[in-house]
């Protein structure tokens, strides 16, 4: 009981297990997942005996949880990808949980901020997005044309801004480098070929504070703004 009550301003959704409402499924801000049993009388149904409140594992932070059949849960994330998971009655010894991912499903909301580049050269943009939030943000390679193709996910929670940068002048033809902020620090992807690949820093760029604007000026100078 006390955990539910000191934790009670984090959580997000829940959803009935049983038909009779004595196991319900919570989830909270941190993409922890909980089983509530209310535990009551044999004989008398409207009386409470106790609380039992037990983490079952970690998933999406859950905008929803859909109970379907057999143990089969369904998580809806508006901040990171949606899941179909199984409910198991003992822990898996590698990840300490008692949940079995099925199935994800992609969703590349909300996206804070999000740049376009040429990163097989051919003269046809790539989307680079800033998705997710809090814990489930991520970095999203998306190749345009018909339909949306996620080309490779990059697990980066917290990310704030992100832009992209010339190696010397702003009319170079390509583009050389990611330039990713969070919050306290900046961090650096190198555009090699079709691969990004984080660098330790650019000549005179500040990694040590949060990025607010970065870009290419004349003089084969970058100009960065930060926090």
């Amino acid at each position: 009981k006390s955990v539910i009550l000191d934790n009670c301003r984090s959580l997000r959704a829940y959803g009935k297990i049983d038909q009779n409402g004595t196991r319900y499924l919570i989830g909270d801000i941190s993409g922890n997942l909980y089983v509530l049993v209310i535990q009551v009388d044999e004989e008398r149904q409207a009386i409470v005996k106790g609380l039992a409140f037990d983490l079952v594992g970690v998933t999406s932070i859950c905008s929803s949880i859909s109970y379907l059949d057999n143990a089969v849960v369904y998580i809806g994330s508006s901040f990171g990808d949606s899941q179909l998971v199984r409910l198991h009655t003992s822990k898996f010894a590698d990840s300490d949980s008692y949940l079995e991912l099925i199935e994800s499903f992609a969703n590349l909301g909300p996206i804070s901020d999000f740049v376009v580049v040429d990163l097989d050269r051919q003269g046809q943009g790539q989307v680079i997005t800033c998705s997710g939030a809090y814990k489930d943000g991520s970095l999203r390679i998306i190749r345009n044309g018909i339909g949306i193709n996620i080309q490779e996910p990059m697990e980066l929670p917290g990310i704030k801004g992100i832009w992209r940068l010339k190696a010397h002048s702003p009319f170079d033809d390509y583009d050389k480098f990611v330039v990713l902020s969070f919050v306290g620090l900046t961090r650096v992807l190198s555009i090699t070929g079709d691969e990004l690949e984080e660098i330790d820093s650019i000549d005179g760029f500040d990694m040590c504070t949060q990025n607010l604007f970065c870009g290419n000026i004349y003089g084969n100078l970058i100009l960065q703004i930060t926090r």
